[in-house]
């Protein structure tokens, strides 16, 4: 219906020890959002090992883990391989995944 407002994307950037990964994950989108003028999502970073624990209360709209994701989740959650966006590799590709799921 037009008029409606999106809500807000809720996105896990997630990665294997340090935040490093998943913080260069989160200032990619932050900026993606920005360049085509959409709402900002919600990113919450964090390890792997902490996902579970940050899905208990969330509506999480996507994961996007900056390696192979090592544990289950949830199939209706969307998962993006960051993995181009700390690499460069297929950049464009992740980068068009992610707005395709921001604008949905």
């Amino acid at each position: 219906m037009e008029g409606d407002i999106m809500s807000q994307k809720t996105i896990i950037a997630c990665c294997a020890s340090s935040m490093i990964t998943s913080k260069i994950v989160a200032e990619k989108i932050l900026q993606l959002a920005k360049d085509h003028m959409i709402e900002a999502p919600k990113i919450i970073q964090c390890k792997f090992d902490e996902v579970h624990d940050k899905l208990q209360g969330e509506k999480v709209d996507c994961i996007i883990p900056t390696s192979p994701f090592p544990l289950e989740i949830d199939c209706s959650i969307k998962v993006i391989l960051g993995t181009p966006l700390i690499t460069g590799t297929n950049e464009i590709q992740t980068l068009d995944d992610v707005l395709v799921m921001l604008k949905s």
